[in-house]
């Protein structure tokens, strides 16, 4: 049977199988190449298995890094340092929440208080005498009151309004306002940015502002009793009595309620870690028995991975680390299964609630020791700081050479008031030249000093107010704040930069109005920033947020408020009043050494040095370069450190110590007491699953790369074998018709010899 085979691969050219011979060799050819092929087909086989082998073991990475995470959660001894509230009162009908709020951090101690709420601090609101006419100039002869030791300008054509501006610019802590009362009764109001019972001071009252009965709301401290002692204050939040407690005056009813403040660990948190912990161990273990697992009936394996050994491997250590004993802790809680989670005899964890609940409550410690990695130290001029994958468990001595001092200028010459200009430059890790002006005195210098070295604070331009007119604070409720409609669900938006210019966007929803605080909103700010800033609410109820670092700075904030609510914190900026732009990076205090002498104090400890100069030396008398600083040196358990600044640090390659960090604040040499280090089962798995899973060592990462390289090395060999068998093909094939071609021609010449064979007899025949 005669076939069209394409003759050579760039020719187009077409040509009949057999045409000439009768040979079908299209179909030899097809099928000496399908021999061939079969080659390639095991090859691709192959790499088909190699593609699922690697697809099993990204899927097993995952579930490893997953444990990795959980583990990671159980390490740091400060996750365990969780807390929650729980509030009561003595009536029945009055909620507690709505006298007061209270938050924990992470520095509480459980304990039960009682609390009485008396008064809130309010800020004194005063009010001017009546005046007839608000938009007539008032006249010159109302300059000159001092309000809070600013003295007030006024000018002879200056209004109500115009001197309420005037007011407010002072910077001297008051807002002021004008109310219409009537057409014939307009008055200028005063409210203190700070509550409390100071108030506002005023000398020269030109206004009435202390005519009795012109005082709105009175300066007014918060009083609380707490276990029976009463303790005034200031403000509305009420965070230096408690220790880690935190808490916002929302209102008072004279005392009459006993608020029953609890305060708990939140076992419930620190038990769904460990649940977690132990579901992702699990899961890990359930992948490997599959795996390795045979059915001896159909003869079949488990998975892909059946019988590999990097697979066994890992069964291998992540069982080590779950059943080895932790040094240093209570031999009764020194592994898993004597705080109530257990191992069966399929490799799998699980959980008894109840003796787990119970060693929380009564020992919470050797519960913490039984899974974090931390160290605990003999000493209070000791501390320790941090250990690495290398540290080893044990108890070492830190024996100190050197004690670690800070870079600290001569004291300066006594400073009165300076007779001239002076600048004063100052070269650390930056250079500041900072302009000093006749007549300063040493607080003015230092002022000025800490002014060029400030951090980057961003002012709202709105002043909140609570429903009774004082400024909203932190412990504000949101349905507390004056002409605002919030409602549950709102949601407030905000973006901005940090101080190096990359984006930052957030959000914060309102969840409940009556309970949910201010608070809440600057956290959510926070965060976003990565708690590289502080916010909070100054003492007029503006919005303010401060860079933690000194120095230059991009640092921007926008809040978008929801929509017709009638919330607006206003423009937040560093140009506002009370704001200030980032100053020079400078890391020097300056300080009076109590005789009005300058001190200029590098705020690291160790050898960085910094250069003093002057173009008048009218401080010190020369030049000088501060250089007497030092770093801790010494070695813990015998073995070399390295210091830098306080923090001393175990070299690398040490057998015990490589890593292990400890922070030396005392002054004295010699024996400085022990570190002891232990390593928990959440710090032992995270050493493992570091070796395992490490994206550039991890033995997992090196057999996932071994796959792919031997899948990319299968591709090129098939690619390499296909290109081989369509040669030959072609080859073949070209040979064939080269065959075809010779037979063609052949008859051809036959065909003609016989026509001319045949002219030519017929030829004779004519003859």
């Amino acid at each position: 049977m005669a076939t069209t085979t394409n003759v050579g691969s760039g020719t187009g050219t077409s040509f009949i199988s057999g045409l000439s011979s009768g040979i079908d060799w299209s179909s030899i050819v097809n099928q000496l190449i399908a021999v061939d092929q079969q080659s390639v087909t095991l090859v691709s086989n192959q790499q088909t298995n190699y593609q699922a082998k690697l697809q099993a073991w990204q899927s097993f990475n995952t579930q490893l890094l997953s444990l990795k995470t959980a583990a990671d959660a159980l390490n740091d001894p400060d996750s365990y340092n969780v807390f929650k509230t729980a509030m009561s009162t003595d009536d029945s009908t009055v909620q507690a929440g709505s006298l007061i709020s209270a938050s924990a951090d992470t520095s509480v101690s459980p304990d039960s208080y009682t609390i009485n709420v008396v008064n809130l601090a309010t800020a004194q609101k005063l009010s001017s005498n009546t005046f007839a006419d608000a938009t007539s100039p008032i006249g010159s002869s109302y300059s000159g009151t001092v309000i809070n030791g600013k003295t007030l300008t006024v000018s002879s054509t200056d209004t109500l309004a115009d001197v309420a501006d005037s007011i407010n610019n002072l910077n001297a802590g008051v807002t002021a306002s004008v109310l219409n009362y009537s057409t014939t009764d307009h008055r200028l109001i005063i409210t203190s940015t700070a509550t409390g019972s100071q108030g506002i001071s005023i000398t020269n009252d030109l206004f009435g502002w202390k005519v009795a009965g012109n005082e709105i709301v009175p300066a007014q401290n918060a009083t609380v009793k707490i276990d029976g002692v009463t303790v005034t204050k200031s403000s509305n939040t009420i965070d230096d009595v408690i220790p880690g407690v935190t808490l916002n005056i929302l209102n008072a009813d004279n005392g009459k309620t006993t608020i029953n403040l609890g305060i708990t660990r939140d076992t419930d948190t620190i038990k769904n870690s460990i649940k977690t912990f132990v579901t992702d161990y699990n899961n890990v273990m359930s992948y490997i028995s599959t795996q390795s697992s045979y059915d001896t009936t159909t003869n079949t394996t488990g998975g892909v991975l059946f019988g590999d050994g990097t697979l066994l491997s890992v069964k291998s250590d992540l069982t080590s680390a779950i059943t080895k004993p932790i040094w240093g802790v209570n031999s009764q809680f020194s592994i898993l299964g004597l705080a109530g989670i257990n191992l069966d005899n399929k490799g799998q964890l699980s959980v008894n609630d109840t003796t787990l609940t119970n060693y929380l409550q009564t020992n919470f410690n050797d519960i913490v020791s039984l899974f974090a990695g931390q160290g605990t130290t003999s000493s209070n001029s000791l501390a320790y700081i941090a250990h690495t994958q290398n540290s080893q468990p044990g108890e070492y001595t830190v024996h100190i050479d050197t004690a670690a001092k800070q870079s600290t200028s001569n004291p300066s010459q006594s400073v009165g008031n300076l007779l001239s200009g002076e600048t004063l430059t100052i070269k650390g890790n930056i250079r500041a030249d900072i302009s000093l002006t006749q007549n300063m005195d040493i607080n003015d210098i230092i002022d000025a000093i800490k002014t060029a070295v400030s951090a980057q604070t961003l002012i709202g331009s709105a002043q909140l107010q609570q429903n009774d007119s004082s400024p909203i604070t932190v412990g504000t409720a949101w349905n507390n704040i004056k002409n605002a409609t919030l409602q549950n669900g709102d949601v407030i938006n905000f973006s901005g930069t940090d101080r190096s210019g990359g984006s930052v966007t957030g959000s914060y929803t309102i969840n409940d109005v009556a309970t949910d605080t201010v608070q809440g909103l600057l956290t959510a700010v926070e965060n976003a920033f990565s708690n590289n800033v502080t916010a909070s609410i100054d003492a007029s109820g503006r919005i303010s947020v401060t860079d933690k670092s000194s120095g230059s700075s991009q640092l921007a904030l926008a809040i978008g408020e929801p929509s017709g609510r009638g919330l607006d914190f206003g423009t937040v900026l560093s140009t506002n009043t009370g704001g200030q732009t980032g100053g020079l990076s400078l890391d020097i205090t300056a300080s009076n050494d109590g005789s009005d002498h300058l001190v200029l104090t590098n705020n690291s400890y160790g050898s960085k040095s910094f250069t003093i100069s002057e173009d008048n030396h009218l401080l010190w008398n020369s030049d000088q370069t501060v250089n007497n600083g030092a770093d801790v040196a010494g070695t813990i358990n015998g073995e070399d450190a390295t210091g830098a600044g306080q923090i001393l640090t175990g070299k690398s390659g040490n057998a015990n110590t490589e890593g292990l960090s400890v922070k030396y604040t005392g002054t004295a040499t010699g024996d400085a007491g022990t570190v002891k280090l232990t390593i928990g089962t959440a710090d032992l798995f995270d050493r493992t699953l570091f070796n395992i899973t490490d994206p550039y060592s991890g033995y997992v990462t090196f057999k996932e790369t071994s796959l792919q390289n031997s899948i990319d090395n299968f591709t090129t060999k098939i690619n390499r074998m296909n290109d081989q068998i369509a040669q030959k093909k072609e080859q073949m094939t070209n040979e064939f018709v080269a065959m075809e071609t010779a037979l063609t021609n052949i008859q051809n010449q036959s065909n003609w010899l016989t026509s001319q064979t045949t002219a030519a007899a017929n030829g004779w025949k004519s003859l």
